[in-house]
């Protein structure tokens, strides 16, 4: 399974490069430390784990899609 995401900021044209050197630069050298991280990574881990459904509901919905496509 992919995911993707998509970011979305306005900038004025003549401001460009300059936006994207500073975007660019969360993912290269990010501020947060790495138990931060790590902190942040169990927080929604955690709060996600407490919203999946069971295996029932998910197979059935599975079934439901499948058949939908057909």
């Amino acid at each position: 399974m992919q995911e993707f995401t998509n970011y979305h900021f306005d900038v004025k044209p003549n401001a460009l490069y300059g936006a994207l050197d500073r975007f660019a630069q969360f993912f290269i050298d990010p501020l947060c430390k790495a138990d931060a991280l790590e902190r942040e990574v169990m927080a929604v881990d955690n709060e996600f784990s407490g919203k999946a459904p069971s295996t029932v509901p998910r197979l059935q919905q599975q079934s439901h899609l499948m058949c939908m496509a057909k």
